[in-house]
């Protein structure tokens, strides 16, 4: 029943598609519809490092080299392997042959050359250039092996590479803004600052399983967002920003709290001046 579907959950990880989407099936048209409270701004996760942005693009429509898996432990993803040198200044990453992108072009090295140089460049957000200091030079000895030349040993290099700052994108992508485009099971096909981003499974998948199309959708109050699960509007809310709230939901048979930690991070800065 689509009831079953129904969450509320009190913390969730930024990637929620690592943890959530996959592993959903909708039986509303096939179409999975998840409320969350921050929008994202724009789609361009390079210039913009709005952490709203990772949360419906990381892992769905991009992929990185490696990522973190459930246990907190770094596998491989568009890499097959990669290999760090005793003195920890070259980092060798050999790719997957069967990665696509959801164009169907092969992900090769001069792709992910390409995407770092880009996370490195002037343009990029300065949490994306500093994520990637440590990387002196890239090389592409052939279409399956990258080469990262550091500057220095930087033990976080592999984890950052992980996440946003890693991200491989489609050499033929023209609008980041609004329709990126990587090697993810899905691809942009909706945005609508401020109110929802829609996501559909991609046409040229290079990973198994049946997904369903998935909707997120944006409320700033939460009181109407609580109202839409109530109502049967939302399968999944990702953060429930209320916790009053959560006695509508504990007991209920038709909703599922999960309760957890989360690995993110807010920051409230103040202007002394």
């Amino acid at each position: 029943m689509r009831d079953q579907l129904k969450a509320a959950g009190l913390a969730v990880a930024v990637a929620l598609s690592a943890t959530g989407i996959a592993g959903c099936q909708s039986t509303d048209d096939n179409v999975l519809t998840i409320g969350a409270t921050a929008a994202p701004p724009t789609l361009d996760l390079v210039s913009n490092a709005a952490a709203a942005i990772p949360q419906v693009l990381l892992y769905n429509v991009y992929e990185t080299l490696v990522r973190v898996d459930d246990s907190g432990k770094l596998v491989g993803l568009l890499a097959k392997s990669w290999k760090l040198s005793d003195d920890g200044l070259r980092l060798t990453f050999r790719l997957d042959p069967n990665a696509r992108f959801a164009s169907g072009a092969r992900v090769t090295s001069a792709a992910v050359k390409a995407s770092l140089e880009r996370m490195r460049g002037g343009s990029a957000s300065p949490v994306n250039q500093a994520n990637l200091a440590a990387i002196k030079a890239i090389h592409t000895p052939d279409d399956s092996t990258v080469i990262l030349d550091l500057s220095n040993r930087d033990n976080f290099l592999l984890f950052n590479l992980a996440s946003t700052s890693g991200v491989v994108i489609d050499p033929a992508t023209k609008d980041l803004a609004t329709r990126p485009q990587g090697s993810g099971p899905y691809v942009v096909t909706e945005f609508t600052p401020g109110h929802s981003v829609t996501l559909s499974p991609s046409p040229r998948p290079w990973h198994e399983g049946n997904r369903p199309t998935v909707r997120f959708a944006y409320y700033s109050d939460p009181t109407s967002q609580t109202a839409a699960l109530l109502s049967g509007d939302l399968d999944v809310v990702s953060d429930m920003t209320t916790p009053q709230a959560l006695s509508r939901f504990t007991g209920n048979p038709n909703y599922r709290v999960l309760r957890g930690t989360t690995n993110g991070e807010v920051v409230l800065g103040m202007n002394n001046t």
